[in-house]
């Protein structure tokens, strides 16, 4: 049932013209993963690979992700990674409210129908959306790897902020940091899993 709410979402936004977007895109970037992870990844927006292939964080940035993911022992199809925006920005420039406006009703239909328990939010973008804060008051550098506890679509979740992949490619020196956000949001989740399961 997951599955085929996912695969309806996944074909309105294929054929979406709801912002100006679409004119340029190759290709929408709905999402992909395990409808039935407790593991949500959401980041900014397709980049020009993402745009090519139709599919989320499979440049530079996605493979240092997945490495990522692997140190911990989670399998990239283990967890659903998607985007605020599906589709790619001219030049990869930061998406406008209009466009984030447009585009999140169908994030919080993915996360209504996945119900995860922790969101690991990869960029300013998608931790200002989903904590309801303006982006130019995110501060990646002070509140990176805190745990929020909001209510989306009537269910309690952990939001979990950490850089985007992008980022530590620019600035390696932030590796750590990044690694040990996405370890604490993976022992969030399966912190989550063991209670629902006891």
């Amino acid at each position: 049932m997951k599955e085929k709410e996912l695969n309806d979402i996944e074909r309105e936004v294929l054929a979406c013209k709801k912002c100006g977007l679409y004119k340029q895109r190759k290709n929408p970037v709905p999402g992909e993963g395990s409808a039935s992870t407790n593991l949500l990844l959401v980041g900014e927006a397709p980049g020009k690979t993402e745009d090519i292939m139709g599919r989320p964080f499979v440049g530079k940035a996605g493979m240092l992700l997945e490495k990522t993911l692997l140190m911990f022992g989670i399998k990239r199809k283990e967890v659903y990674i998607t985007n605020v925006v599906k589709c790619r920005p001219p030049n990869n420039r930061t998406p406008t409210e209009i466009e984030i406006n447009a585009c999140k009703e169908y994030l919080y239909r993915q996360i209504k129908i996945i119900s995860p328990n922790v969101i690991l939010t990869l960029g300013t973008i998608s931790t200002s959306t989903l904590l309801g804060i303006p982006s130019n008051k995110t501060r990646m550098s002070t509140i990176h790897g805190k745990t929020f506890h909001k209510i989306i679509e009537g269910k309690k979740v952990k939001i979990i902020p950490t850089y985007h992949p992008a980022a530590i490619l620019r600035n390696p020196k932030l590796r750590k940091v990044f690694e040990s956000d996405v370890r604490k949001a993976i022992n969030e989740s399966r912190l989550a899993k063991k209670d629902n399961l006891s």
